[in-house]
């Protein structure tokens, strides 16, 4: 899949896994190839449906260039318009085989944030620290840092265990300062899809103070 594709889909992740109907999304994409009967037979067998998404979404961004068309297209045909328009804004026609147009960056700082490098994103965390314990909204955070595979069981558990919201976001801001870029990008993406852009904005102001 297409590095534009996989940045609409982590974009609007949040709203997949909550809102879509995965059943026969799975079933459309299986009948045209997209995804194999073991595919199908993996997400089935949970019985959430947010698990059920989670499974369907890791598995369609492993695959090929045409699977993204073919998730517009499973969507269309299951009437699940909204999450359709959603993923069609930067998309506009289906089954064109038009090229997607670069993923909407009106908001700069996301790009911003997402070109630092290691030891500037650290800086920025450190800089923000005190905000970010006090504003972030972490639990949809979390979860789909967990749908994204960049933070392990032991982890979740180390940081939901803590009883005062402030301290787990300061452990949240330790793991992302020990983790690697695609981490970090993947919590940026959270923050924004979970309407926490006032978060993300400020962690990129502080990123380039002198």
């Amino acid at each position: 899949m297409d590095f534009a594709h996989l940045a609409l889909l982590n974009k609007h992740q949040y709203r997949l896994i909550n809102e879509m109907a995965p059943e026969e999304v799975v079933n459309h994409l299986m009948a045209s190839g997209t995804l194999l009967e073991h595919h199908g037979n993996e997400i089935k067998k949970y019985l959430d449906y947010e698990e059920k998404n989670c499974a369907l979404l890791k598995l369609l961004k492993q695959q090929g260039k045409s699977a993204f068309e073919k998730f517009l297209e499973a969507l269309k045909e299951t009437r699940q318009c909204q999450l359709l328009e959603l993923l069609q804004e930067q998309c506009p026609k289906v089954g064109s085989g038009q090229q997607m147009q670069q993923v909407d960056s009106s908001d700069s700082f996301v790009d911003k944030l997402k070109k630092l490098e290691e030891n500037e994103y650290e800086t920025a965390l450190t800089r923000s620290l005190s905000y970010i314990c006090i504003t972030l909204a972490i639990k949809e955070v979390l979860k789909q840092m967990e749908a994204a595979e960049v933070i392990e069981n032991t982890t979740l558990e180390k940081i939901r265990s803590e009883k005062l919201f402030y301290n787990q976001h300061r452990e949240l801001v330790n793991y992302l300062m020990q983790s690697n870029k695609n981490t970090f990008g993947v919590f940026v993406d959270a923050l924004i899809s979970t309407g926490q852009t006032k978060v993300a904005k400020k962690i990129a102001d502080l990123s380039s103070c002198s």
